[in-house]
C-alpha cells in the first residue's frame, strides 16, 4: 500500500501580509488559554502605561 503524499505546507502569510502562523497558534489554544493570554497582555500594557506616567 502506498503512503499518501505529504500535504502542501501551509502559507506563512496571506496575500495581504497577515501572519497566519500567529493566527494558527492562537486558534490552537483553548478558549480559557486565549483568555489567560489576553489577560496577561492586558496586565503588561497596564504596567507599561503606569511606568510612563499613565499616558
Amino acid at each position: 500500500m502506498e503512503k499518501p503524499p505529504d500535504p502542501a505546507p501551509l502559507p506563512g502569510t496571506s496575500p495581504d501580509g497577515v501572519d497566519l502562523t500567529l493566527i494558527r497558534a492562537f486558534l490552537a489554544l483553548t478558549p480559557a488559554q486565549r483568555l489567560e493570554f489576553l489577560d496577561d497582555r492586558s496586565a503588561d500594557l497596564a504596567r507599561i502605561r503606569e511606568r510612563n506616567g499613565g499616558r
